[in-house]
């Protein structure tokens, strides 16, 4: 028997955690087994393919989903028989059928079935019908904004690094696979490691971002820049380059995550190389004044 918190959860923020704190507490107290019931892919995935960009990663998802302290996580396949399947179905025939639940709990905004037609209203009903308890968590507000997924995506699409943390309870991050670069970086420098980053991840606009790397489960500081690397190259390829703040060593090939704490300021093409060093270093001597670790 379970007691499951049922959502996308992508970017697992403030309100998301209010939604899997509640099954947690409710599993505990009745002896269940405390469960998070999620989609692969994500739904809007599934309909919208490429376009649409993910908070997290479904590695980062997971990651995060079980240092809240679940018991398990059970991922659906979100295909074409999913998506067509009627609300009353996906209640009767997953839920009680092959998940014995007793406890559900979800967002306010929550939807499920066909074209999103079952509410939390239609959900409460039919768990009222099976005596099933349900918890529908009402929304949270951080500083006067309702905290939620798309919200958030607006404020990383827009550059609000600072604001966007806030309702995620912690830094937007991103995580990849170091590879190396052209060695522009080293010539005048500023050796920079390259990122590969999963490309479903929502990245901020171009632009030079102070972050936290975590790398050997040590933290640096470092300076980020998105984009195209107008003064090098006339139509470069979108790249994520880090500066690690005093480090040394071989990284090449290791797996990094990457905080952003800060929007420094947008890419710029610069007359010269040496016009490029003066400014990167403006921006560490930024980063060395108002960052710190932990």
């Amino acid at each position: 028997m379970r007691a499951i918190a049922i959502g996308a959860f992508d970017g697992v923020h403030l309100g998301h955690k209010e939604v899997i704190e509640k099954a947690i507490q409710f599993g505990r107290t009745h002896n269940l087994k405390t469960t998070i019931l999620t989609f692969s892919p994500h739904p809007e995935i599934f309909f919208k393919g490429e376009e649409f960009k993910l908070l997290t990663t479904e590695e980062e998802r997971e990651e995060l989903l079980l240092s809240l302290g679940v018991d398990e996580i059970i991922k659906l396949p979100f295909n074409e028989e999913l998506a067509n399947m009627p609300p009353e179905s996906f209640f009767k025939d997953i839920l009680i059928s092959k998940l014995n639940v007793k406890f559900i709990s979800v967002g306010f905004n929550f939807t499920f079935g066909k074209e999103g037609k079952g509410t939390p209203a239609l959900l409460k009903k039919l768990s009222n019908e099976s005596k099933i308890t349900v918890e529908i968590i009402p929304p949270k507000a951080v500083m006067g904004r309702i905290v939620s997924s798309t919200k958030i995506r607006e404020l990383i699409k827009d550059g609000k690094i600072e604001e966007a943390a806030i309702l995620l309870g912690r830094n937007y991050s991103i995580k990849g696979l170091i590879s190396r670069g052209n060695g522009i970086g080293r010539k005048i420098g500023f050796p920079t490691i390259n990122i590969s980053v999963n490309p479903e991840k929502l990245l901020p606009p171009d632009g030079v971002y102070a972050t936290i790397v975590n790398l050997d489960n040590k933290n640096f500081l470092g300076a980020m820049n998105i984009g195209k690397r107008p003064t090098i190259y006339d139509k470069g390829e979108r790249r994520v380059e880090v500066y690690i703040l005093d480090y040394e060593g071989d990284v090449y090939g290791k797996t990094v995550r990457i905080e952003i704490t800060n929007r420094i300021r947008g890419e710029k093409k610069f007359s010269s190389l040496n016009e490029l060093r003066e400014q990167i270093e403006r921006d560490i001597n930024w980063i060395r004044k108002h960052c710190k670790i932990g």
